[in-house]
């Protein structure tokens, strides 16, 4: 498989050394991570990226122990989609689990697109959900840009 088709998950600390001048200071941690959980504590940490339609994660799963997609928070669903201005693919995040379900043990690195304050309060309520009710909370990372929605999401139990 092509090396553009690989992320390397590598889950550990880093620090920075050094700033320039106009560095933020460092922010407060959220919480304690749970890295007796699945998701950190399996091997490989190389994974499949950006199988953002069932059938490429079915193949990649194959393989791999994990993919990373994208998800568009669209209207009361996630839309697994790159783009956030592009078109609906049709395949939501709760559709995209189900037709992988092959895989049960699969893992997955969930980049939320949109997630931001106008709609943080719904799509971290609808990702809980769709995580909870295919019992995945120890199998998924949800990334996100909005570092206010990395608490949301902790305090719907996703992290």
């Amino acid at each position: 498989m092509p090396a553009r088709h690989m992320l390397i998950i590598a889950l550990l600390g880093v620090s920075v050394a050094g700033c320039r001048r106009g560095c933020a200071p460092e922010p407060a941690p959220i919480g304690e991570a749970q890295v007796d959980a699945p998701i950190y504590t399996a091997t490989p940490k190389i994974w499949a990226h950006r199988r953002n339609s069932p059938q490429k994660a079915q193949r990649a799963l194959e393989r791999y122990p994990g993919v990373e997609l994208d998800a568009v928070f669209d209207g009361d669903v996630f839309d697994v989609r790159h783009d956030i201005s592009g078109d609906p693919s049709g395949v939501s995040l709760d559709a995209y689990f189900e037709a992988t379900s092959a895989h049960p043990r699969a893992f997955y690195w969930v980049d939320a697109k949109n997630i931001a304050f106008w709609n943080r309060q719904r799509a971290t309520e609808r990702m809980a959900h769709v995580l909870r009710t295919r019992d995945m909370l120890d199998r998924v990372i949800v990334e996100t840009k909005d570092p206010a929605s990395v608490g949301a999401l902790k305090d719907a139990g996703v992290a």
